[in-house]
Order: C-alpha cells, then sequence, then structure tokens
C-alpha cells in the first residue's frame, strides 16, 4: 500500500513537471516570436532611412510600420488614433512610446511639413523604442 502511494506521489510530480515544462517552452515559443517580430521591425526601420526620397515619404513609411508595432503592442484590434494610442500607452506607463504617437500625430496631421532632420530623429527613436520594448 506503502509503494502505491509512493508511485502514485512520484506520477503526480512527473505530471506537474512536464506541465511546467510545457508552459515554460510555449513562454519562449513567444518570447522567439516577438524578438523575431521585433527584428524585422527594426530591420524595416533601417531600411526606410535608403528607401525613401523625401522626408515626407520616409513618415508615411514609419505611419505604416509604427502603426502596426503600437496595435500589436497594446493588443488593439480595432483602428486607432495615435493619440488614443498614447492615452494607452501612457496609463501603462509606457511614457516614452506615448510621446512618439504624440510626435507622429504632430507631425501626419497638424500641416507642418517634416524635414529630413525631424523624419531620422523620428525614425531612429522608434528604432529604440522597438529594441527597448517588452512584451
Amino acid at each position: 500500500m506503502i509503494t502505491l502511494a509512493i508511485i502514485l506521489i512520484v506520477l503526480l510530480l512527473l505530471v506537474i513537471a512536464l506541465v511546467l515544462v510545457l508552459l515554460k517552452m510555449r513562454q519562449l515559443n513567444r518570447e522567439v516570436k516577438v524578438d523575431k517580430e521585433r527584428r524585422e521591425i527594426l530591420e524595416k526601420s533601417i531600411k526606410l532611412e535608403g528607401k525613401a526620397t523625401t522626408p515626407k515619404e520616409s513618415l508615411i513609411i514609419l505611419n505604416n510600420i509604427s502603426k502596426k508595432f503600437f496595435k500589436e503592442y497594446i493588443n488593439e484590434k480595432k483602428e486607432i488614433t495615435y493619440l488614443e494610442m498614447a492615452e494607452k500607452l501612457r496609463t501603462k506607463k509606457y511614457q516614452k512610446m506615448a510621446e512618439f504617437c504624440e510626435k507622429m500625430d504632430y507631425f501626419l496631421y497638424s500641416g507642418t511639413e517634416i524635414n529630413k532632420e525631424d523624419a531620422l530623429k523620428m525614425i531612429n527613436e522608434f528604432s529604440e523604442i522597438v529594441n527597448k520594448a517588452k512584451k
């Protein structure tokens, strides 16, 4: 009777260990996926500098890349403005991301023409955000 209890305890411990290993593997797979996506976004950002011929084109390309990134980052399925994203990011204590979204909104919708220097700053700022982002 005691050996049966020991066998059951050992089996239970093995099942628990297996579940923990599977959960850890699942977490690592998610992290690998996030790292792969982050690398792809950074590669797009780097290529962006040479791809666009004008600062306005750079901003449009950056808009497409960054909006997709932030929507995924805050797990937003519907269309959302940069100001709405900034608000959500700020409530989650992501100040730099929120500030970036506000700058994107300004350059896209204020009517102010973006110059090459500002476009490069925005690209570099976005690259830093993606590089430091944690899921």
